[in-house]
């Protein structure tokens, strides 16, 4: 859970979709992140379990870090698939 909540220090992506408003746009991006929120803690879980039954070593931290850093990537390319899917496209700069 909290290696998903550091997505809020992450760039900002704009999104736009022609004939869709600001208020439309950012509904569907709340729905597509908790879409994407709810599934990328799911396979943080099963990660982390899987951790927990592993043979403990003086790594087991970093590994730890690395499956929360790959969490949040995994939330963010599922968040980018879902605006894709709705018509959305990255606005330009």
């Amino acid at each position: 859970m909290a290696a998903l909540s550091l997505s809020a220090c992450a760039a900002e992506i704009q999104w736009s979709k022609p004939g869709s408003g600001a208020a439309q746009m950012l509904r569907d991006q709340a729905y597509c992140r908790n879409l994407a929120s709810i599934e990328a803690e799911k396979e943080l879980r099963l990660d982390q379990e899987s951790l927990r039954h592993s043979p403990s070593d003086s790594g087991e931290g970093h590994r730890a870090r690395m499956m929360a850093f790959n969490a949040l990537k995994h939330r963010n390319r599922l968040v980018e698939r879902c605006m894709y899917q709705h018509g959305y496209q990255k606005a330009k700069p």
